[in-house]
C-alpha cells in the first residue's frame, strides 16, 4: 500500500532534501523496513533514485544517526538483488560503508556497515574486488 500510494518516492525525496536531518533518519528507517524481504519495494527504491540518496546520507557524516539507518536500509535494498548491488557499488556505497567501519568496533555505525557490506558482497563477485 505504501509503494502504491507514492510513499517510496516521498521517502526518497526526504533523503535528498537534507541528508543529515531527522527526517532523513526516519525516511531511511522506513525504507529499511519496506525493503526487508520485499523485492517489489527494492525495485521501486532503485527506480526513484533511492540507492544514490542512501549513499549520500552515509557520505554526509558517517557518525550521524541517519548514516546508520541509511547503511541498514542499503543492506535491505540490495539483498538478493543484482541490479541494486551494482547500483550501490556504482554510487559509491562500498566506499561509504568502509568509511563507517573506521568509526571503530564499538559503534553501531560500524556494525550496520559490516552487515551492509556482507549483503553487498554475498554472491556478487563484482562487489568483492
Amino acid at each position: 500500500a505504501v509503494r502504491e500510494a507514492g510513499g517510496i518516492k516521498a521517502l526518497v525525496a526526504l533523503l535528498q532534501a537534507e541528508p543529515a536531518s531527522i527526517a532523513a533518519n526516519t525516511a531511511a528507517m522506513a525504507i529499511r523496513n519496506l525493503c526487508n524481504h520485499c523485492p517489489e519495494n527494492q525495485v521501486a527504491v532503485h527506480k526513484e533514485g533511492g540507492i544514490a540518496a542512501l549513499v549520500a546520507v552515509m557520505c554526509s557524516g558517517a557518525e550521524m544517526p541517519a548514516a546508520l539507518q541509511a547503511a541498514a536500509a542499503l543492506a535491505n535494498v540490495c539483498s538478493k538483488n543484482a541490479v541494486n548491488l551494482d547500483a550501490a557499488r556504482e554510487a559509491g556505497g562500498i566506499h561509504a560503508l568502509v568509511a563507517m567501519l573506521c568509526l571503530g568496533p564499538d559503534t553501531l555505525a560500524a556494525e550496520q556497515a559490516a552487515r551492509a557490506l556482507a549483503n553487498l558482497c554475498k554472491g556478487h563477485a563484482r562487489n568483492c574486488d
